[in-house]
């Protein structure tokens, strides 16, 4: 977004808004939306800004400084609600978005306004969205509007362009969740942007932008980029350099952004952002779950919702794009979404009693412990004891359980004689994560490498 407003002016007094305009009635809550505009003027552009939150929550008021920033610059800008899966499918969430526009049009000069100059935006799932009604151009139709009236189009770091090429490109748990909001081929299809990509519908122009060292949302982009290319509109896939998930949807001050996009910078602050929010993770959803009034459920599990309005009672408010990053970029997989995204868990490492509800599996021949020499005598003595944990942790391979004892020191790394454990007799847990846990590995199965 930074790349966007380098040119803003310094930001000057709050915009003027008008909030909570129902756009469909009855009125709901998740049909409204907030107008944002300059004190004078007529015909100004409008930005229609669209939220992420992976089809299943967020909120029109999650738009940081953006209408500061956009009204400084003389647009209007429009924040948008809509229903979530699974109340709605999300091809109904396109006709919300587009009864949402419908309303701007009918309703932009009041407010200063031009109805034929919108420009549609949004990130993640919003992404998504924005560029499904402004390439497939049925469901501005159903509210008797065209294409012709949406100037441009700017989608967010979005993953799913091509819906079922996202969905062959990940990991089975990600299939399962995809599916179950975008449903079987023939929706993913149509509900894929690049599918309705084609000449003479007057598709606007596209801005796509994704952050650059992320390989899903830069392939989607590029995939998206190159469809409207070829069929003749113009469109640019832009990588923003040392932005992440969180960070790309933000607004800075210009002398700020002028500097976040410098090669090669480092987003320090927001992994230590992160960084402390996964340590926060740890502490509540393993061990001190009671503590900000929460009960794992079979499985480990924790409402999404529940976790976010604890987090910030207890005074370390917590966004939902955060808890997403935390969940997918984590190098250890420490955390999992259930397949409708309504729940969280730590996939392992719990000292609280909880059942994971994890199946018993046959280890490989050898499995692996990581530690430091200090511990190393009292571990070929006792073995390995899983102290407050539920299980003792065994990596797959040695460079991981070299990682996980360098944390302590120089690390040492144990061979755990697993296939004769487990004929022997011993159980033994592979977790969501591909950590394997036991009760106990006696010291006679243990061999330093």
């Amino acid at each position: 977004m930074a790349l966007l407003l380098l040119a803003t002016p310094a930001l000057s007094e709050e915009p003027q808004g008008h909030r909570d305009l129902a756009y469909a009635e009855p009125k709901n809550e998740r049909r409204t939306l907030d107008v944002y505009a300059p004190k004078e003027g007529r015909n100004h552009p409008i930005v229609f800004w669209i939220h992420g939150g992976g089809w299943q929550r967020g909120d029109k008021t999650e738009v940081q400084v953006k209408p500061q920033a956009f009204v400084d610059r003389d647009f209007v800008i429009i924040s948008t609600n809509y229903r979530f899966v699974p109340s709605v499918s999300i091809k109904e969430m396109a006709g919300d978005i587009t009864k949402s526009i419908r309303w701007v049009h009918d309703h932009a000069q009041e407010y200063g306004g031009d109805p034929s100059t919108i420009f549609v935006m949004g990130h993640f799932a919003g992404a998504q969205l924005a560029a499904l009604v402004c390439t497939d151009d049925r469901h501005l139709r159903v509210e008797k509007l065209s294409l012709s009236i949406i100037k441009g189009c700017v989608p967010v770091d979005g993953d799913t362009y091509d819906v079922p090429m996202q969905i062959a490109t990940v990991e089975q748990k990600r299939k399962d969740a995809y599916r179950f909001k975008f449903g079987d081929e023939g929706s993913q299809k149509d509900l894929s942007p690049v599918m309705h990509v084609a000449k003479d519908k007057s598709i606007p122009p596209f801005l796509i932008l994704h952050v650059a060292d992320h390989p899903e949302t830069t392939a989607q982009s590029e995939r998206l980029a190159n469809a409207l290319q070829q069929a003749g509109i113009s469109a640019k896939a832009h990588p923003a350099k040392g932005k992440d998930h969180g960070t790309i949807n933000e607004v800075e001050p210009p002398e700020k952004a002028a500097s976040s996009v410098r090669p090669n910078r480092e987003p320090v602050i927001m992994q230590k952002r992160l960084i402390r929010v996964s340590k926060y993770l740890s502490k509540y959803l393993r061990h001190a779950p009671q503590e900000l009034g929460l009960t794992l459920q079979p499985g480990g599990w924790v409402a999404v919702d529940e976790l976010l309005v604890a987090a910030d009672k207890n005074g370390f408010p917590i966004s939902y794009d955060e808890l997403v990053d935390c969940v997918e970029t984590n190098d250890k997989q420490r955390f999992a979404f259930d397949e409708t995204g309504d729940r969280i868990r730590a996939n392992q490492g719990h000292s609280v009693e909880v059942d994971l509800q994890l199946e018993e599996r046959e280890p490989p021949e050898f499995l692996y412990h990581g530690t430091v020499e200090l511990f190393l005598p009292s571990i070929l003595k006792e073995g390995l004891i899983r102290g407050k944990r539920h299980h003792v942790h065994l990596s797959k391979d040695v460079e991981t359980a070299r990682k996980v004892g360098s944390r302590r020191g120089k690390p040492v790394v144990l061979q755990v004689d697993a296939r004769r454990m487990h004929r022997d007799g011993h159980k033994f847990l592979l977790s969501a994560n591909g950590v394997w846990l036991t009760d106990t590995v006696p010291p006679g199965y243990l061999k330093k490498t």
